[in-house]
């Protein structure tokens, strides 16, 4: 009996893991529906939710950035969402990503009151989480590269949100695979990590609703 005990002990592990491969390698077929590359049948939101990604010393949006920029503004402009949330990291005080797309977006005429600033959005978890509790944001269209998107949807949905994705994928950026490879086990961390996440932790947390002005958000990361 203790034998059996035993070796139960030591197998655990071993179906954790292979359980969360087989989910991981089983998800992107489970989202693919939750993706729309024409945007003409994609469902309109109250925002669409930007993921950050690096810039230049020149404090210009990367070929990647920049995709997701372009096609956020064209959500923007055809009435698909009302309000942009640009979410990324601004935590090094020579290196900020968000006044960058602020900066890039306001160039592409979104009116600045509808841009809102994640000055904390150091990964895609916790971009997904702020959206969800200080932004109030339910329901948005993420835009982001699609090899990318299967993790912030899959994010979205265990924080109970309604989200859909918007690739983009413009030819400015070839993923490879090391990113894709990346992406496989951060996927299986963010679902460990959000099954012990406590909502409870961001009732303090000042709110900024999309209902309100977006210019209150700039300065939010000082």
């Amino acid at each position: 009996m203790k034998k059996k005990a035993r070796l139960g002990l030591l197998l655990l592990p071993l179906i954790v893991v292979v359980s969360l491969c087989i989910f991981n390698s089983l998800l992107p077929f489970y989202l693919e529906r939750k993706i729309y590359k024409d945007p003409d049948k994609i469902i309109p939101a109250q925002a669409a939710l930007v993921l950050g990604a690096s810039v230049t010393s020149k404090k210009e949006p990367s070929g990647v950035l920049k995709e997701r920029l372009e096609k956020a503004a064209f959500l923007y402009h055809t009435g698909r969402v009302q309000k942009l949330i640009v979410s990324g990291d601004n935590s090094k005080l020579y290196y900020d990503e968000v006044n960058v797309m602020k900066d890039y977006l306001i160039k592409k005429r979104v009116s600045p009151e509808d841009i809102f600033m994640d000055h904390a959005g150091i990964n895609t978890r916790n971009s997904l989480i702020h959206t969800r509790y200080i932004y109030g944001a339910k329901r948005v269209i993420i835009v982001t590269q699609e090899y990318h998107l299967y993790r912030a949807l899959m994010i979205a949905q265990m924080l109970d949100m309604e989200a859909n994705g918007y690739p983009a994928d413009m030819g400015f950026y070839k993923t490879n695979f090391s990113s894709r490879a990346r992406e496989y086990f951060a996927r299986m961390k963010d679902a460990v990590l959000l099954y012990r996440f406590d909502p409870e932790v961001m009732k303090t947390v000042r709110k900024y609703p999309l209902s309100g002005n977006g210019r209150k958000t700039w300065n939010a990361g000082d």
